[in-house]
């Protein structure tokens, strides 16, 4: 069943999602993603850091730039709102990561498009004719109950992020190795979906937490109200940017993706938000050799390690 079309004139609007790079003939699109890590190397003037369901309007053109590690669950929300989001007689685009997905990207773009082209020669399919079609990504519900704790959270997660099916063993780690208390501030830095943030909220303390990734915010946020605790949840990657006062704990289950020096630069933030007598406390794999940048910012130790995971404390 196709979309009733508009009588309403349309302005000419773009909208480019996921771009790691502005796109020939779009430097006058809205540029747009959930991860303000991969916005940042835009370099686009009109960007917005922002889930393609929060985005209003009708666009006659709309380029999605498909990461290669991508949920099957998010490529199909994502679809739908590309269909919503197209103004009548307008025109997606799917840059395709691979050739390995050309298939599957196709199979699941007919579900929303009746207009579905592969171009030949290259990794791009063309979308059009939007169909009436939603796609809600199914959500996972699990509870957890932290170390020392007496009440079991509950935790709502979807596919993409990190952990989603059960606490991961690094971050249970890490809690039971943190003994800040009621009232002290602590900062999550990379929260995910919040189970350190969460975690210590619940024992009392005054928690900010900060992710790049907007889902994770989403659903940092959803946690926190689900058992009834409040934090301040930012979406940002530059730590320095958030003004924050020093913090009595940083805690962190860093992004060892991000790259070394961006790493860098968060352990050397994260080491200057602490306050005087404070702690950082960081958890990575036992072979990650990290305590070469950590080493040079104050006194460091090993405080706690199981499952290949060590947690290391700087103060």
């Amino acid at each position: 069943m196709k979309r009733e079309s508009s009588n309403k004139p349309v302005k000419e609007k773009k909208l480019i999602y996921m771009a790691r790079e502005p796109l020939s003939g779009f430097s006058d699109a809205l540029y747009a993603d959930f991860d303000v890590v991969r916005l940042s190397l835009v370099g686009a003037n009109n960007r917005q850091a922002i889930l393609l369901d929060k985005i209003d309007g009708l666009f006659s053109s709309i380029v999605i730039a498909m990461p290669a590690q991508y949920p099957k669950a998010q490529l199909k929300a994502d679809l739908a709102n590309v269909g919503r989001l197209l103004a009548p007689g307008g025109q997606a685009q799917v840059i395709l990561p691979s050739p390995k997905v050309r298939n599957m990207v196709r199979t699941l773009a007919r579900k929303f498009f009746d207009d579905v082209f592969l171009e030949k020669h290259c990794n791009v399919i063309l979308l059009s004719s939007p169909t009436i079609g939603t796609y809600q990504i199914e959500e996972l519900n699990w509870s957890y109950t932290p170390e020392g704790a007496s009440t079991e959270l509950l935790f709502t997660t979807v596919p993409g992020l990190f952990s989603y099916k059960h606490p991961d063993l690094g971050s249970s780690l890490l809690i039971s190795c943190c003994d800040a208390g009621r009232g002290e501030s602590v900062m999550d830095v990379g929260c995910g979906y919040g189970l350190l943030g969460v975690s210590l909220a619940a024992r009392g303390c005054s928690v900010t937490m900060m992710d790049s990734d907007a889902r994770a915010v989403r659903y940092s946020i959803k946690n926190l109200e689900q058992n009834g605790l409040t934090a301040d949840v930012r979406h940002e990657y530059i730590l320095s940017k958030l003004a924050l006062p020093p913090m009595d704990y940083v805690v962190s289950n860093p992004p060892t993706h991000a790259g070394s020096d961006i790493l860098r630069q968060l352990f050397m933030d994260m080491a200057k938000l602490c306050k005087p007598g404070g702690q950082l406390l960081i958890v990575i794999r036992e072979q990650l050799n990290y305590e070469k940048w950590l080493a040079p910012l104050g006194r460091l130790e090993k405080v706690g390690s199981q499952d290949g995971f060590k947690v290391l404390r700087l103060w």
